[in-house]
C-alpha cells in the first residue's frame, strides 16, 4: 500500500471526524444556553410565586386583623390593621413588578378590585357608577 491510497482511504475518516467534532461543540453551546435560559426562567418563576405567596400571607393577615378590630374596637388594633394594609400594598405592588404577561390580566382585575376596595374605606367610589350619590359603605373586612 502506497501513502496515496492510505490518503485516499483515510480523508473521508478525517472529515467525518471533524464534522463530528464541530456537532459537538455546537450541541456543547446550544446546551449551555438552554440551561442559562432555564436557571433564568426559574429564577423569574421563583420570585413570582414568592411575590404571590406574600400577597396570600399579607391578606391572610389583614382579613384576620380586621375581623379582630371589628369584634374588639381599639387603636392599637387600628394601627395592627393599617400596618397590615399598608403590607398588603406593598406586597400587590410587588406582585404587579414580577408579574409576566400572561399573569397580566388577572393582576389588573386584582388591583382594579383593591383599589375600589381602598375607594371604598376613604368614602371615595369613583370607580363604580353604584357609588355616586350614595353614602359609602363601610368595610370591615374583606370577604
Amino acid at each position: 500500500m502506497t501513502r496515496t491510497t492510505i490518503i485516499y482511504f483515510a480523508w473521508p475518516v478525517g472529515g467525518l471526524s471533524v464534522l463530528l467534532m464541530a456537532a459537538c461543540l455546537a450541541s456543547i453551546a446550544y446546551i449551555g444556553r438552554l440551561q442559562s435560559d432555564l436557571g433564568e426562567s426559574l429564577r423569574a418563576d421563583a420570585a413570582r410565586l414568592q411575590a404571590a405567596q406574600q400577597a396570600q400571607i399579607h391578606l391572610r393577615e389583614y382579613r384576620v386583623h380586621t375581623v379582630v378590630l371589628a369584634a374588639s374596637p381599639n387603636a392599637d388594633r387600628r394601627r395592627q390593621v393599617d400596618y397590615d394594609r399598608d403590607r398588603l400594598s406593598e406586597a400587590l405592588a410587588a406582585l404587579e413588578h414580577t408579574a409576566d404577561a400572561e399573569d397580566r390580566a388577572d393582576l389588573g382585575d386584582l388591583m382594579e378590585g383593591w383599589r375600589r376596595y381602598q375607594g371604598g374605606l376613604s368614602g371615595e367610589d369613583k370607580h363604580t357608577d353604584k357609588g355616586k350619590g350614595q353614602a359609602p359603605q363601610p368595610y370591615h373586612y374583606i370577604s
